[in-house]
């Protein structure tokens, strides 16, 4: 019978095999170090160039909070882009909005019309005094609890309240079942309301006095529902700013300029109303204030996201920057099909 043999165990053959050497091992080490190394540097980068993408995904998603709740609410619903402190298009916060119905003192009421200071000589500003009523433009005890949103105070003022009246400037007020609407420029505790010059025509300011309560609304517009401003990331923001591209047709500067902050309000079927509704689209650039606007850079760099609502059927969506078409349409990107409007 034939037996195996087998190595014995001292066979220094078979116990024998290769370490790496010296330069093997620096090879490796040093293979390690610059494989470290390039993480280092690119990673950060990648995430910086996404902070501003992550930003418009976050903003998409505050929007769709807010379309949300005017269907649940069965009322308009909305968010504001507030200016910002460094720089008043450049919006680094938002608060939710509401806006309440139309207004009216109760029954009883009564109003004239006139001018404040009286016109000697045809000056002074034209001016709405209520009289009666069961409630009051400025708040009081007796005031329904739904006229009284918590609301924090307007910035610059320091009547804690103020944020709370029921009627405030800005609203809007229909005279004498009129249809001409004139905006209300402020209100006083004495139940006057000034209003806008010129004096609106049509309404006889000297003379006229109407006594049916129902002969006038006051058409209040949206206010904050008392919610922590929503904040975003660090040095992401909302650029409202005119960028001199595609015709200027989507800037939003001119609506910080006259409103002093920007609303987009939505309706319980989740079509856009209010000051944006005639838009074809609202366009919200977002972008990083640190990699933008060095000399020789690309106009499109730090914005990589373009945060876009569709007033006809209230669709959100998010899409990066058209980066061939950067000089004469960025938005270009925000043609779909999803939508009515091209």
């Amino acid at each position: 019978m034939l037996r195996r043999k087998y190595p014995s165990w001292t066979d220094s053959s078979v116990w024998r095999r290769r370490a790496f050497t010296l330069v093997e091992l620096l090879v490796v080490v040093g293979l390690i170090l610059l494989v470290t190394a390039m993480g280092l540097y690119f990673v950060p980068s990648i995430n910086n160039e996404q902070r501003a993408t992550q930003a418009g995904t976050q903003l998409q998603q505050w929007i769709e909070i807010t379309k949300q709740r005017a269907a649940r609410d069965r009322a308009p619903r909305g968010i504001r882009l507030l200016p910002g402190t460094a720089n008043n298009y450049q919006v680094t916060q938002l608060v939710y909005t509401e806006q309440p119905p139309d207004f009216w003192l109760g029954a009883g009421s009564t109003f004239s019309t006139g001018f404040s200071p009286a016109p000697p000589n045809g000056s002074g500003l034209p001016v709405v005094n209520f009289v009666g009523g069961t409630t009051t433009l400025t708040g009081g005890r007796g005031m329904p609890k739904n006229f009284l949103p918590n609301v924090p105070p307007p910035k610059g003022t320091k009547d804690p309240n103020a944020g709370r009246y029921p009627v405030q400037p800005g609203d809007r007020i229909a005279l004498g079942g009129s249809e001409e609407i004139h905006s209300i420029l402020a209100v006083s505790d004495t139940l006057q309301l000034t209003l806008v010059p010129p004096p609106p025509a049509g309404v006889g300011y000297a003379t006229s006095t109407f006594i049916n309560a129902t002969q006038y609304r006051i058409i209040r517009q949206p206010r904050s529902i008392g919610d922590d401003p929503l904040q975003m990331p660090a040095n992401i923001i909302i650029d409202c700013a005119t960028r001199n591209v595609a015709g200027n047709v989507y800037d939003l500067q001119p609506y910080m300029q006259t409103q002093g902050y920007i609303d987009i309000m939505f309706s319980p079927d989740g079509r856009v109303i209010g000051q944006l509704a005639g838009l074809d689209k609202i366009i919200l650039w977002v972008r990083d204030v640190t990699v933008f606007g060095g000399p020789g850079e690309s106009p499109v760099q730090g914005d990589p996201a373009l945060v876009c609502v569709y007033p006809r059927t209230g669709l959100v969506a998010a899409y990066p920057v058209d980066t061939f078409n950067s000089n004469t349409n960025p938005y270009l990107n925000t043609t779909t099909g999803r939508r009515s409007s091209q």
